[in-house]
């Protein structure tokens, strides 16, 4: 596979940072989910394997974003689509939970701007 590192543009860093702040807000999500919705031990760690392999994926997704990458905006791009489909899907719990629901649009509104960032070259050809 041709691995292309593009020239120093710094649309990538700024994505990055965007990208490594949605991490921070999902962290934040999940802190204030385990506070108010008390589970059982074994549910409890399947939870943090959940939460340390998605955040993972999301720094990881930084890292690359920051060494330039080519193929990482289309990655971010997808995780933005299915950002928006769960953010539409959490939208029908948002009165029983509606902290969680706000960080989560927060995180998927960071994550469109960084998608978008990245692919601004992209769409301004179309």
């Amino acid at each position: 596979m041709n691995y292309k590192i593009t020239n120093n543009e710094p649309e990538y860093l700024k994505a990055s940072n965007i990208v490594f702040a949605v991490v921070g807000v999902k962290l934040l999500t999940y802190v204030f989910n385990a506070i108010t919705q008390p589970i059982g031990i074994f549910a409890s760690i399947i939870s943090v394997v959940s939460v340390a392999i998605t955040l993972g994926i999301w720094g990881g997704l930084a890292f690359i974003l920051r060494n330039r990458i080519d193929w990482s905006r289309y990655v971010l791009a997808v995780l933005a689509g299915l950002s928006v489909i769960s953010a539409i899907i959490s939208l029908f719990s948002i009165i029983e939970f509606p902290v969680v629901v706000i960080l989560g649009l927060i995180a998927t509104g960071l994550t469109v701007w960084a998608a978008l960032i990245v692919l601004k070259k992209e769409l301004n050809r179309v």
